[in-house]
């Protein structure tokens, strides 16, 4: 029966939604909900080249490459050996380096309802530095003390295990991140000695790859932290 307001207007029934329409919107709400999302990409490359001889003058130069000069980072260090740029000194220390960094950064703000917010973050970060001293002999460049170093870091999903029991006896996060090592150790031995035979030390774990090693330890945490498969973590 029809209801009239005290407009004298009669209002409509209203109308019911068919499950298809319920789910476009759920959808249309969904894709809405995302308020805001950035995402930054920053990469800096750079070679430091000691001992280099001749002079850029006063308007500059394209040695020891024209890619150099305008940010190539492929080898000149021969070249620049061979064509007698670099000091032949023997006491030069100064130290050729390259240094390499990309960073990644993304954030999304959502708001699924009035009063529910959420920021999802991501980072990943790598940065990797070389250095060696040189020398110069018969137009050859000599590498002298390599060093290689550098930093890594990435977020990551802990959902799986964030809310698994521990107390302050223990905890089952721990627990699978102290089994996970011998596992890590293992899959780290077969792949260095090329088979599944290689010595091992007291505990049972092969030699190199101990139970405090950290090529073991960080892979095991990982795994342990994020409920994954150890035998499949990298």
């Amino acid at each position: 029966m029809a209801m009239r307001n005290g407009g004298g207007r009669t209002s409509a029934p209203a109308r019911k939604l068919s499950p298809g329409q319920k789910v476009i919107n759920s959808l249309i709400g969904l894709a809405t909900s995302v308020k805001k999302a950035q995402v930054n990409y920053l990469e800096n490359n750079g070679i430091f080249l000691p001992g280099y001889l001749p002079s850029v003058g006063f308007g500059g130069s394209l040695r020891p490459t024209a890619g150099f000069v305008f940010g190539s980072q492929a080898e000149v260090r021969a070249l620049a050996a061979r064509n007698g740029w670099l000091t032949i000194f023997p006491e030069f220390n100064q130290q050729y380096t390259e240094v390499e960094s990309r960073q990644l950064d993304m954030q999304v703000n959502t708001e699924l309802f009035d009063d529910l917010k959420i920021d999802f973050n991501a980072s990943r970060l790598y940065s990797e530095n070389f250095a060696e001293n040189y020398i110069v002999e018969e137009g050859l460049y000599r590498s002298l003390t390599p060093n290689t170093f550098g930093n890594f870091n990435i977020s990551t999903v802990l959902i799986n295990t964030a809310f698994s029991s521990s107390d302050e006896f223990g905890s089952q996060a721990f627990e699978s991140f102290k089994t996970n090592r011998l596992t890590i150790a293992q899959r780290l031995a077969e792949r260095f000695y090329g088979s599944t035979t290689y010595p091992v030390d007291d505990e049972g774990y092969p030699e190199g790859f101990g139970k405090n090693s950290q090529q073991v330890l960080l892979p095991a945490f990982v795994s342990a932290y994020r409920g994954s498969d150890a035998s499949k973590e990298r």
